[in-house]
């Protein structure tokens, strides 16, 4: 048995206390490095959500913009109400026209691991009436198509995001002139 100078005896009940706050304190700082790296994982989550948003809405906007490429049309007016457009790489056989193509640089900034999927939907035209609240002569119909992009990160531990998009195409032909417009309609996020 120790005994101090004084004649008390020490049993180590210092050495105790400050083994107990050595492990509180160190469960403490674990507690809050865990809490630091969930933190910042969803930051991470967030700002992937944005860009996704970003993404997808770029990819219709793209789309629309191609519309009436002479050249090679991304959606052709032609095809029958409720048919479904698709990319042109999609493999699903619920599409009825794979005619929907995006630029390259908008394909190549998809990072790995990530999926883009991008639709449209032909719903229905109408022959424009004089008097009507459109603004429109005679012989222009309007088309309407619904477009969808799909930005999915979800595989690869991210975030996803849905736009969905409605188009109105304006067609006029007079004679043998044609006249094509696109104008979007309201955007959704899903």
């Amino acid at each position: 048995m120790n005994k101090t100078r004084s004649g008390r005896r020490q049993d180590g009940s210092v050495l105790l206390m400050a083994l107990v706050f050595l492990v509180l304190t160190a469960l403490i700082a674990v507690t809050i490095m865990d809490t630091s790296v969930l933190e910042i994982k969803m930051a991470a989550n967030q700002q992937f959500k944005v860009e996704a948003n970003q993404h997808a809405e770029g990819v219709i906007r793209d789309v629309m913009d191609k519309y009436d490429d002479p050249a090679n049309p991304s959606l052709p007016i032609s095809i029958p109400y409720g048919s479904i457009y698709c990319a042109t790489s999609d493999t699903d056989a619920d599409c009825d026209e794979k005619s929907l193509y995006i630029s390259a640089k908008l394909e190549d900034a998809v990072p790995a691991g990530v999926d883009l999927l991008y639709r449209g939907t032909r719903l229905h035209s109408q022959k424009a009436t004089v008097g009507t609240t459109e603004t429109a002569s005679s012989g222009q119909t309007f088309h309407y198509i619904e477009m969808f992009a799909d930005y999915d990160g979800v595989s690869a531990g991210l975030s996803s995001s849905r736009i969905a998009a409605g188009l109105k195409i304006s067609q006029f032909t007079p004679g043998s002139q044609q006249f094509v417009n696109t104008e979007e309609g309201g955007w959704g996020l899903y």
